[in-house]
Parts: C-alpha cells; structure tokens; sequence
C-alpha cells in the first residue's frame, strides 16, 4: 500500500507478530526508530528519496518494536507486507504513551538518546 504522512502524524510503536515490513521512500523524509523489548532505543533509520542521500528502502524481517517519525511536511512510502491483514497481529507498546502529546515527548527524547549514544 502507500501511505502519505503529514508532519503532524504520530506512530505509536508497535510490532507486526508473524509480518515481514518494508518501507519504500517515494518522497520526502522520516525516520524508523527501533526499540528493544523493554522500550530503549535501539536503532534510528533516516529514510528519504534519492536526492536526500537518505536510506531509500529498509526491510524488518522480525516483529520488532518500530514507530514512524516523519520529517518532512510530508512523506509517502510503499510500504510491503505479507497479507491478510488481521489487526490481531499488531501489538501496541506497553511501555509507550498512548496520549499524543505524551507520546511525542517520548519519541524525541527517544530519538536524542539514540543519536548521543
């Protein structure tokens, strides 16, 4: 499918049980953050088109905790999975805020804490 982001757009993480995920820029700019089971950041991917210089394609293979940070004003990806989709086979993060504003305080010191270490 593609999926167009708009800035404002939040991405709670979460992981897809049994998926594969592929993510394809078609414009603009967001990262992938990955964490590990208990809620650390483990890994930024800042993803962009060909001009950014960016990774254009990122593949996760196995179920793991990931949330969507858009950078631009906005960004489309294609984005691959294997199918049917059964929303039982998407776990939301315990640990992660659910309120929005929560929430991207979270994804920001997140994103700092990977990018000092």
């Amino acid at each position: 499918m593609i999926i167009v982001f708009h800035r404002a757009a939040i991405s709670r993480p979460h992981r897809h049980l049994g998926k594969t995920e592929s993510y394809h820029m078609i414009f603009g700019e967001l990262d992938i953050l990955l964490f590990d089971e208990s809620g650390r950041p483990t890994r930024l991917v800042p993803m962009g088109d060909l001009a950014s210089g960016k990774t254009q394609v990122y593949r996760m293979s196995s179920p793991i905790w990931h949330s969507v940070i858009i950078r631009s004003e906005y960004a489309a990806v294609h984005e691959v999975t294997n199918g049917p989709f059964r929303a039982k086979e998407s776990e939301f993060a315990c640990w992660a805020p659910e309120n929005p504003s929560d929430l991207r305080a979270f994804l920001d010191r997140s994103v700092k804490a990977i990018s000092q270490a």
